[in-house]
């Protein structure tokens, strides 16, 4: 696995918008792509609440997500989710990278006040309760952490 690059250099912030990062996929003969794998470098480093953000292939257009670090007296945890409100499919962080509130202690859409819960994704304030972020899966390699996302068409169980 690649670390995300953008134009050769190592990304500590996430790249523009319609830059993809380096990442292991590729399309099958009937058109389906298969999953991805992406890394997303120097997670060990987070706080409570920070998050760092990834682009992906989408079905020809560019998916985003993010990957963020829970940590208490339990641990610490990653999570990742795709970065867009159930709601209404806008971005979370209107392309800030912040998504967590510390004064709510939950993960904030900027657009119209949805809450969600962290470790869960499931929204508990706002317009959208009881539905759920898509989540994805999330392992540690190390400082760093490898997002997979699934063929296309099984993003968020669909």
């Amino acid at each position: 696995l690649a670390p995300a690059t953008h134009e050769g250099k190592r990304c500590a912030q996430p790249p523009p918008r319609g830059a993809l990062g380096r990442q292991q996929a590729r399309d099958t003969s009937n058109g389906m792509r298969d999953e991805q794998r992406i890394v997303v470098e120097d997670v060990d480093g987070l706080l409570h609440g920070q998050a760092r953000t990834f682009v992906f292939e989408d079905g020809g257009y560019e998916g985003r997500g993010f990957v963020m670090m829970l940590r208490d007296e339990g641990g610490e945890t990653l999570v990742a989710y795709r970065n867009r409100c159930a709601h209404v499919s806008f971005d979370l962080d209107m392309g800030t990278g912040e998504f967590w509130s510390a004064k709510l202690g939950r993960i904030y859409c900027r657009t119209h006040g949805a809450c969600y819960e962290p470790r869960t994704g499931i929204c508990d304030r706002g317009p959208c309760v009881g539905r759920a972020l898509e989540r994805l899966e999330v392992e540690r390699h190390g400082r760093d952490a490898v997002v997979s996302i699934p063929p296309l068409g099984e993003v968020g169980g669909a």
